[in-house]
C-alpha cells in the first residue's frame, strides 16, 4: 500500500490490479538494496519488521530457541 497507485473506480479494475501487482524496476531495486546491503543483519531485520507489523513491542531479552527433534524412523 506504501508503493501501490490507488485504484481508480472510473476504469477497469482487473488492468489496475495487473500492474498493480507487477513491481516496478525501482521498486525492485530498492528492495534488492535493503536486503542485500546487510550482511549478517536479516534476523533482526525481520524480527524487528515483523513486531513492527504486528503492532507489537519486541520482548527486552532474546528468546531461547532450540532446533526440533529429528523424527524417529518408523519401520
Amino acid at each position: 500500500a506504501r508503493i501501490a497507485a490507488p485504484l481508480r473506480p472510473d476504469r477497469p479494475l482487473a488492468p489496475q490490479v495487473e500492474r498493480a501487482r507487477r513491481p516496478s524496476d525501482d521498486d525492485r531495486a530498492t528492495v534488492l538494496r535493503a536486503i542485500t546491503t546487510r550482511p549478517g543483519q536479516a534476523l533482526s531485520i525481520l524480527r524487528e519488521t515483523c513486531y513492527r507489523l504486528l503492532g507489537l513491542d519486541q520482548p527486552v531479552h532474546g528468546v531461547p530457541v532450540s532446533p526440533a527433534q529429528l523424527p524417529e524412523p518408523i519401520g
